[in-house]
């Protein structure tokens, strides 16, 4: 079966058609350095992106896929760091597809798609497959989880990593009085475009349950 590597240590863990109603260029403020967790965002992710590179460091020539652009942290480190001859990213928003083209000029062998993830389809697998801070934007999490576990190889390696509810800062808010429910979602969380919070216990079911181990 395919394996995944946890990221459940981090402050923040590593229907169908409403989704695709979604507009994703809605969301792109929040991806720049004028939000106000935009620093917070960049250390979460420089943590799983060094994650993928311990992880994979020292295997040649790697299929990998990313789920989301974001703030470009870890599709670059991707890039730069592991040995990877063909390198796939989805991206549901134009404008931040727009900006990363703008930003960066990708090697030959990185792809970039305009799709929504419900819509992705591979012929050939991949080696490592990631979708740092996603599980919590889609609508269907299970879903995801089982369609991207078909475009893996045996023996390939899912990536993921959401935002944990039970976190210290999240835990210390709730006992000092400043939010009832540690899942509740903030004005911050929606101009992220979340949906959920995730624990150690949900995040692990939900992926034990969709068939990776």
């Amino acid at each position: 079966k395919p394996k995944t590597v946890p990221c459940l240590s981090f402050a923040n863990f590593m229907t169908e058609i409403d989704r695709m109603k979604e507009d994703l260029n809605a969301y792109k403020a929040a991806y720049t350095e004028q939000f106000p967790y935009h620093r917070d965002e960049e250390a979460l992710l420089a943590a799983y992106a060094r994650k993928i590179v311990e992880r994979l460091q020292g295997q040649q020539s790697l299929r990998v896929l990313s789920l989301g652009i974001g703030g470009q942290r870890v599709s670059q480190a991707i890039r730069d760091q592991l040995d990877v001859t063909d390198y796939h990213i989805l991206e549901g928003s134009a404008d931040i597809i727009a900006r990363y083209r703008a930003e960066t000029v990708p090697p030959a062998h990185v792809s970039i798609h305009h799709t929504y993830f419900e819509n992705a389809h591979f012929e050939q697998p991949f080696d490592a497959i990631e979708m740092g801070f996603v599980l919590e934007h889609v609508d269907d999490p299970g879903l995801i989880l089982r369609r991207f576990r078909t475009f893996l190889k045996p023996g390939g390696v899912l990536f993921a990593s959401v935002p944990n509810a039970r976190s210290l800062h999240r835990l210390l808010g709730q006992a000092a009085g400043f939010m009832q429910d540690i899942y509740a979602l903030s004005q911050f969380d929606r101009e992220l475009g979340h949906k959920r919070y995730f624990d150690s216990q949900s995040i692990t079911r939900l992926v034990e349950e969709s068939g990776y181990t």
